[in-house]
């Protein structure tokens, strides 16, 4: 009997280069060991089980948004009509990444992506 939420949040990981093999060069590197490590090791997380945390292409579909800016805005949209979200938050440091790739995560994604979404929203 309680109404619907007005603010409904999603997090999702993401990993965002100017190219699309050097975004998932990273993932596999730092995100998915990352994902492997906690989610297949000691802690277990009731939506990610281990079988599911230790397949990167499973992972990619259901929990990832990883590629060049446009891919990124895509994977956004993606989990936005899936989901019914309307609030993103990215998750974008994991493990041992290179605190500079962060960086440029942070800065691609804002002057990329961001701008592109909220366009998107007033429309």
């Amino acid at each position: 009997g309680f109404p619907l939420p007005s603010e409904w949040p999603l997090i999702r990981d993401v990993i965002i280069a100017e190219k699309t093999p050097e975004a998932l060069d990273m993932a596999k590197r730092y995100l998915h060991p990352f994902y492997h490590k906690v989610y297949a090791g000691g802690w277990k997380h009731q939506f990610i089980p281990e079988d599911v945390a230790s397949d990167f292409e499973r992972l990619k579909e259901e929990r990832f948004i990883i590629g060049n800016p446009d891919e990124v805005i895509v994977g956004i949209r993606h989990f936005e009509e899936k989901y019914g979200v309307n609030h993103f938050i990215c998750r974008f440091s994991f493990g041992d990444m290179p605190h500079e790739y962060i960086i440029n995560e942070l800065k691609l994604f804002s002057k990329t992506v961001m701008p592109a979404w909220l366009k998107s929203k007033r429309n």
